[in-house]
């Protein structure tokens, strides 16, 4: 992937993730790997990391919604699970706030 293409999902990463929490944005942080074992990308703390090799136009912003949406969870709710119920209302909330920040776009 070039580095313009990088740059520009960096971007959007931070402008997603200030939707819900601009302090989080700030500390937000996205890595690429060159090949992950198992997955798309993971998040971890305020990072998080995509598979270059994987990440596509067609499921890349799924991918990164999901990721952040692990970020924003973990950061409010520091003992929840992976995916349970924290994170499924994030991602609900995440999403909303994306679908109405592109209507105003």
């Amino acid at each position: 992937m070039r580095a313009r293409s990088r740059a520009k999902i960096e971007r959007r990463a931070f402008a997603i993730a200030s939707l819900l929490s601009p302090a989080i944005a700030c500390r937000l942080r996205v890595i690429w790997a060159r090949s992950l074992p198992d997955a798309y990308g993971y998040a971890w703390r305020f990072t998080i990391v995509l598979d270059e090799q994987r990440y596509t136009p067609e499921d890349g912003e799924d991918t990164l919604r999901h990721e952040i949406a692990h970020v924003l969870t973990f950061e409010a709710h520091p003992n929840a699970t992976g995916h349970g119920p924290e994170f499924r209302a994030m991602r609900k909330r995440l999403d909303a706030a994306i679908e109405a920040w592109e209507e105003e776009a």
